[in-house]
């Protein structure tokens, strides 16, 4: 008899008791899942063809069950029994714990989060037939045997459902936006450590009902997790402030908001799977709202704009963290110096002070980049033009032994190649997609180049258009759809603007003709007169405020905001980087690194 027993009813009390005493005639060692620890999955579809689910966990599932029918109609299977005839999957293994049930229950949550077939859909009018309706996270301690439980129990019991037809694939899964950011994910010890002193903060901030407003700010390099922990964050607090007797769920105290457009999406989308309606918005559409609230998080906040821009009066017009103060008890705001990539984020020193003098979290294990430590150093080094950093070939990043899959990083000597390969790779495992370094002209305020139909990164017989022009693109955009989930964003090359804060499975950058080599120094050097940049072209207003800046200084400010979008580019691909360059010296030398 296999560990695994997997068992689905309908939910109602004839079908419960049946089934109750249909297992009560096995040998007690053989009734799991209702003697024993078990996980269950609830679910209900809807018209519009995707489903809404509740995952628990118990140590008497049938007891347990019949508590939630007799709850009242607030009972979340009491909703889905009204969406539509529920189905309850009961999971239970020989091996299960306590410890392992909550663990598997997190995960549950975390995948479903993930699965278009647990979605929420512009038409669906019912809030309550969100994709998931479970409010808790169960965050778990190591405990004996847990990577058996992560790393084989769970893909078996996924699989399971999978070819019962209850859940989609887990690469397909894996490969959306959703999951990466979902805010039931397992946090590293570093995250959980942050996320409780950060919650600890800011209750301690709601309580006292201070009149100034308590910032904290959350750092770390690309890819360190910060996005994961602001969503996790987020939803905490979302339930904090939910149980509180004056929530109001259509107008909820707490909002996330973000510049970054595609990630916007993500997080609008994430929301409405999870019944967190009303709480996610640009910044600058919530700052004309002028609407307070007790807890503000900000993703992406070294995006926050500085200048005004003809957005407002000059009279009322502030920098967005100084607007954004005035609105808020608590601002939570992830902050990386070294992803300012405009000038209309440009600190001055007023501006540097308030976020110098907030409380700091730092996070500094890289996490996204699934490749031994010595290959991520070799990246991060590239990524931050050090020194010698292309003076060694590249290290060997076989992880095979490590129980992981190997992390794929070369040089190619073609745009095309390039391309072929990603193309490749997205076909094979998903999510993979071409960036370049902004060294083409395009103009997002014009829809199409006369000359071209289209604005293209071009490189001998590469040609492709620039992200967000194809009418496939433009139609899910406005699903919102992130770019990268588009299934034909594959044929446009992305930006810094379309994937920071974004992962991908495999990622190939085009360094433009803005990136060449630095002979005395062994590594990437930028060339600003070549890029097409609005940054690297002109001087925005709160660079042109500091009357400290020379031509010399705003060339050398320029050349750091290329240098950072470069540094976001090459840190996105999670299993793999692929890079290529213009410039024929450089290229040369990056083919020499190869084994």
């Amino acid at each position: 008899m296999s560990d695994l027993n997997i068992n689905s009813i309908r939910i109602t009390k004839k079908e419960l008791n049946n089934y109750s005493k249909k297992m009560s005639n096995l040998p007690e060692s053989e009734q799991y899942p209702i003697s024993f620890p078990s996980v269950y999955i609830a679910e209900a579809g809807r018209k519009s063809g995707q489903n809404t689910a509740y995952v628990g966990e118990t140590n008497s599932i049938i007891q347990r069950t019949k508590e939630h029918l007799e709850a009242g109609e607030t009972d979340a299977l009491v909703k889905l029994n009204n969406i539509g005839s529920a189905s309850l999957h009961m999971i239970g293994h020989r091996k299960f714990n306590k410890s392992a049930t909550l663990l598997i229950e997190q995960m549950l949550m975390n995948y479903l989060t993930g699965d278009p077939k647990f979605g929420s859909l512009e038409d669906d009018k019912n809030t309550a037939n969100n994709g998931l309706l479970n409010l808790r996270n169960n965050e778990q301690p190591n405990f004996y045997m847990r990577g058996m439980y992560e790393n084989k129990i769970f893909p078996e019991i996924w699989d399971s459902l999978r070819q019962e037809g209850i859940v989609s694939s887990m690469s397909d899964v894996e490969g959306s936006a959703l999951f990466a950011n979902s805010p039931f994910k397992q946090l590293s010890s570093e995250q959980l450590d942050a996320k409780q002193s950060i919650e600890e903060a800011v209750i301690k901030v709601l309580e006292k009902k201070s009149t100034s407003a308590k910032i904290i700010k959350v750092e770390g390099m690309a890819g360190t997790g910060k996005t994961v922990l602001m969503s996790a964050l987020f939803k905490d607090l979302y339930d904090y402030l939910h149980d509180s007797n004056d929530f109001n769920h259509n107008n909820p105290s707490i909002a996330l908001l973000t510049r970054q457009e595609q990630q916007l999406k993500t997080y609008s989308d994430l929301t409405k799977k999870l019944n967190m309606n009303n709480t996610v918005f640009n910044v600058s559409s919530f700052i004309n709202k002028n609407e307070k609230k007790k807890i503000i998080l900000v993703d992406e906040g070294h995006l926050l704009w500085t200048g005004n821009y003809r957005r407002a009066k000059s009279e009322i017009w502030k920098p967005d963290l100084e607007a954004l103060i005035n609105l808020a008890d608590v601002i939570i705001f992830v902050f990386d110096p070294n992803q300012i990539v405009s000038g209309k984020s440009y600190l001055t020193n007023s501006l540097k002070e308030r976020i110098d003098s907030a409380e700091t979290f730092r996070l500094k294990d890289q996490w996204r980049i699934e490749a031994p430590a010595e290959v991520k150093d070799y990246i991060q080094g590239i990524a931050d033009f050090s020194r010698d950093s292309l003076s060694a070939n590249t290290p060997k990043a076989d992880n095979r032994d490590r129980g992981t899959d190997d992390y794929d990083l070369k040089f190619i000597n073609s745009a095309s190649e390039l391309y072929d390969i990603i193309k490749e790779k997205n076909a094979t495992v998903g999510l993979s997609r071409v960036v370049a370094t902004f060294d083409w002209k395009y103009s997002p305020s014009k829809n199409k180049s006369e000359s071209t139909g289209y604005w293209y990164v071009e490189d001998n017989d590469f040609k492709v258009p620039w992200n967000l022009q194809l009418d496939m693109v433009k139609s899910a955009q406005k699903k919102n759809i992130p770019w990268q989930e588009i299934p034909d964003s594959i044929d446009e090359v992305g930006s810094i603007y379309t994937v920071q804060g974004t992962d991908l499975n495999y990622v190939g950058v085009i360094l433009g003709p803005s990136i060449e080599y630095d002979k005395n120094n062994r590594s990437l050097r930028v060339n600003p007169d070549f890029s097409e940049s609005a940054d690297a072209k002109n001087v925005f207003e709160t660079v042109k405020q500091d009357s400290n800046f020379s031509d010399e200084q705003i060339k050398e400010y320029r050349i750091d905001n290329i240098k950072h979008a470069v540094n976001v580019l090459l840190t996105r691909g999670v299993h793999g980087l692929y890079i290529y360059a213009v410039n024929e010296e450089l290229r040369n030398e990056l083919m020499k690194l190869n084994d």
